[in-house]
């Protein structure tokens, strides 16, 4: 069975959390936003390149590219919904409720992943 190498995607998931709750507590600061802003595009070059390895340390040659279209697929759905409900969140309620809904669901992966890897572990 191939193993997946260590890729630290709770901090990457923790970034981005920060991030989101950054934009969400700061106000219309250039600097204080900007700050966020790469936190933000941290989180987000971590977790491409760690999905982009794990596809290609688990998929089998055969499918590989198949797989990469699977995860290309599943990212653009994935970006597309959150996108439209913090749209919608944005617009209709607040930007701070948008970014902390996009906050709340990236602690939501951080306790997966960790309670996932940790599980793993443990077995």
């Amino acid at each position: 069975m191939k193993t997946l190498p260590k890729l630290h995607e709770e901090a990457t998931d923790s970034e981005l959390a920060i991030a989101f709750v950054g934009f969400a507590l700061t106000g219309p600061t250039i600097a204080v936003l900007a700050v966020f802003f790469c936190v933000a595009g941290l989180g987000i070059g971590f977790a491409e390149t760690a999905e982009n390895a794990a596809v290609a340390a688990l998929a089998p040659t055969p499918i590989r590219g198949s797989a990469f279209g699977a995860l290309a697929t599943v990212q653009s759905l994935g970006n597309f919904a959150a996108s439209a409900i913090a749209g919608v969140l944005y617009t209709t309620v607040s930007p701070r409720a948008a970014f902390l809904y996009l906050a709340a669901w990236m602690t939501i992966a951080v306790a997966a992943f960790v309670l996932t890897t940790t599980r793993a572990q443990s077995a």
